[in-house]
């Protein structure tokens, strides 16, 4: 049976396969040090490329060398499935993409206890 998270799953992977056919970055397995904690994928520079889900890739984050600065993965905010150093752009099961007033970017609200999915708003159980 083919579900919508199936789909996705497999957008996920294709997208990922080109990504890395178009930068030249194949199969470098990420070194074993804590600088690479959630990062999925590393180019042949030992750069993470690509980070799990729950986590962004901030570019310039940390000094491996003087001057130098790698990218590490940072953990999205509460609730965010994926997301964008600035937003949020999926959530987890059990909350629900709302905007911000104040910038108008996502965020990820929780559902009410009473539902186990929701969608708009906290209530608004689907």
């Amino acid at each position: 049976m083919i579900t919508p998270n199936h789909n996705q799953r497999i957008f996920n992977y294709l997208l990922l396969s080109a990504f890395l056919l178009i930068n030249n970055a194949l199969s470098a397995p990420c070194p074993p040090e804590d600088r690479y904690n959630n990062c999925k994928i590393c180019d042949n520079l030992k750069n993470c490329t690509f980070c799990n889900n729950g986590y962004f890739l901030n570019s310039s984050t940390i000094e491996s060398t003087p001057n130098q600065l790698v990218p590490i993965c940072l953990r999205c905010p509460t609730g965010c499935l994926e997301c964008s150093p600035d937003e949020c752009t999926s959530c987890k099961s059990g909350y629900f993409i709302h905007r911000k007033t104040d910038n108008n970017s996502r965020s990820c609200g929780e559902c009410s206890e009473y539902c186990k999915e929701c969608k708009n708003t906290a209530n608004q159980c689907t």
